[in-house]
């Protein structure tokens, strides 16, 4: 006989205020047992107890000698883990977060009695969703910004020639010995031999580039800085020091110049003049790019302002989590440890996840909103679709479409349906909505 998670007869639900409800459940002695055991299993290893070796001793020992209620804790914990989702299932609340769990009574013979607090998913009220107004956006190309696009190409293509007879100016590439001291005393990290460095790029302290502009191959300079007052290094911070360079080389861009060879070097084009046409199309394409994530920015404020809902501060919170883990992964993805990130911002892991709060709470909002415009609207969505869906998301992840149906399972398909639902309710305010002039 197979003993049930929990009882389901016992289970009742109170309305305490918006949004909040009590599920109140019991869990019978005999699953109470089965989860006694499962404690005692997990955590013999932990008791000392003389005469038997370590983790050996039985249940009925420990208990006399620390108490019959020493497992009920960690049993209470491995029913709930395993119950919880059925609990939550029976009761019919959609609940969001991971709500916390109070035991009311608990004895072996009478089993767990339990009553948790939840939160559940609002209902939002959108009064006027269609015709919504944006502003148009100027895609115009001009020729300004053709020539700033070109000489970024330009650039890139630029080859660094050495200049001996020129003194160095801003956007040269010196190479120099130095030797940096305070006091006339040699600090850490104050010496490098063969450094490149870009004069104008502001790599160095403030000053320190600007005093090498002028300065001839084989010269001797001594440049005089002081490091800002909340410069990283404590041991550096206000202090005023002297860097002895010497300058090995000089090294001036060489751009090339605007022709045919030019444009068949950086495009697929024959001619400069349809490379020209080549990039005014690319300018054209991102203006468009633009335009649309900004017509939909105009669009899905002003729904937000539309909206009425009384959102639990728990979905906020877990929009913050998520905000933060993106931009974490974003930040190390490119090559830049997180807690570096946050040494040079001067920012703390707090500080970082409260300045997503006001993005956290619209886009919670955005979506309660979408969610309830496909309610109203009877958006329906087709096994077809669903399946098109699946094959999307495999494709992206590198997986066939059954097993990430079976990674999904009926619940990830469910969520995969409310999601089509939204994306087509976003399509109705996104289409639906209205150009207005400037």
């Amino acid at each position: 006989m197979v003993v049930e998670l929990f009882d389901k007869k016992s289970l009742q639900v109170e309305a305490l205020e918006t949004n909040k409800q009590r599920v109140r459940f019991s869990i019978g002695p005999e699953r109470f047992r089965e989860g006694i055991v499962h404690a005692y299993n997990k955590t013999r290893s932990r008791f000392n107890i003389s005469g038997f070796r370590k983790g050996k001793a039985p249940r009925k020992i420990i208990e006399m000698q620390y108490g019959k209620e020493i497992f009920y804790s960690d049993a209470v914990d491995y029913l709930l883990d395993n119950a919880y989702e059925s609990i939550i299932d029976e009761s019919g609340l959609d609940v969001v977060g991971r709500p916390e769990a109070e035991v009311e009574s608990i004895s072996a013979e009478g089993g767990v009695v339990i009553t948790i607090d939840a939160y559940t998913k609002p209902k939002a009220k959108v009064c006027n969703y269609k015709g919504i107004t944006f502003n148009e956006i100027d895609i115009t190309v001009t020729d300004e910004e053709i020539e700033e696009r070109i000489e970024q190409t330009r650039d890139k293509n630029s080859r660094l020639v050495s200049v001996s007879d020129s003194p160095a100016e801003i956007d040269d590439v010196v190479t120099i010995d130095y030797k940096g001291s305070i006091g006339g005393i040699p600090f850490d990290g104050g010496t490098s031999e063969n450094y490149d460095l870009t004069l104008g790029s502001n790599t160095f302290i403030e000053g320190f580039e600007n005093q090498l502009v002028g300065s001839l191959i084989q010269e001797e300079r001594e440049v005089y800085v002081t490091f800002p007052n909340d410069y990283h290094d404590p041991a550096l911070s206000g202090k005023q020091a002297v860097f002895k360079c010497s300058i090995k080389d000089i090294r001036r861009r060489e751009l090339p110049e605007l022709n045919d060879d030019f444009a068949q070097d950086v495009s697929e084009f024959d001619t400069f003049f349809e490379y020209r046409d080549s990039v005014t199309a690319e300018i054209e394409k991102d203006k468009l790019e633009d335009a649309k994530r900004n017509r939909e920015n105009q669009v899905m404020d002003k729904l937000v302002a539309e909206t009425e809902v009384d959102i639990p501060q728990v979905m906020i919170e877990q929009q913050m989590d998520q905000f933060v883990e993106d931009f974490k992964t974003r930040i190390e993805s490119s090559g830049t440890p997180f807690n570096f990130y946050l040494q040079y911002s001067g920012q703390t892991p707090t500080d970082v996840r409260e300045s997503t709060r006001l993005q956290s709470t619209n886009q919670v909002t955005a979506r309660l909103a979408l969610e309830a415009i496909a309610e109203a609207e009877v958006f329906t969505v087709t096994d077809e679709e669903i399946n098109i869906e699946v094959m999307r998301i495999a494709e992206l992840y590198k997986m066939q479409p059954d097993a990430l149906r079976s990674v999904f399972g009926d619940k990830g398909i469910k969520q995969l349906e409310i999601d089509l639902k939204v994306q087509k309710a976003a399509d109705l305010v996104l289409g639906s909505a209205v150009q207005v002039p400037v």
